[in-house]
């Protein structure tokens, strides 16, 4: 007596139906993944940001020195410099594709011997989704940043 032959596998439609359900997840969450991903990047890098000016506060009361912190919108990087011996503290890179309006601010971020701040201002940091308002106010806080 003959038996069909057993069937070991997938028929080629299985296998087709099985690689357009996965195409159709992954097309629903490759943007989602990536829009978290900037939504992280953007929350360190104002993190960072906070963290520096913090830095910045702490060594201005802490001696004579003075320390400024310089914003250059054109080449998306900002740096605190120690103006005493004319050497560089820190330097850090603003991500790629942001844009920062300082609003015609000319001046250095400085704080004085007590911790507070010299020129209150503000400017906005724009990112490729969103925009943040970066104030620094008068009095002793340093800085808060708010999604516009």
């Amino acid at each position: 007596m003959l038996r069909p032959p057993e069937r070991n596998g997938f028929t080629l439609l299985e296998t087709m139906l099985v690689l357009f359900i996965m195409v159709i997840f992954l097309s629903i969450a490759t943007p989602i993944h990536f829009s978290t991903k900037e939504q992280q990047e953007t929350k360190l890098f104002l993190d960072q940001f906070r963290q520096d000016v913090l830095l910045l506060q702490k060594l201005s009361m802490i001696g004579p020195s003075r320390y400024h912190m310089i914003v250059a919108p054109s080449s998306l990087h900002y740096f605190i410099y120690n103006e005493s011996d004319k050497k560089l503290v820190l330097l850090r890179n603003f991500p790629p594709r942001w844009s920062i309006d300082m609003m015609n601010m000319k001046s250095a971020i400085k704080f004085s011997t007590k911790g507070t701040i010299r020129t209150p201002r503000t400017f906005f940091i724009e990112t490729t989704s969103r925009k943040y308002k970066v104030v620094f106010p008068f009095g002793k806080s340093r800085c808060y940043i708010s999604e516009i």
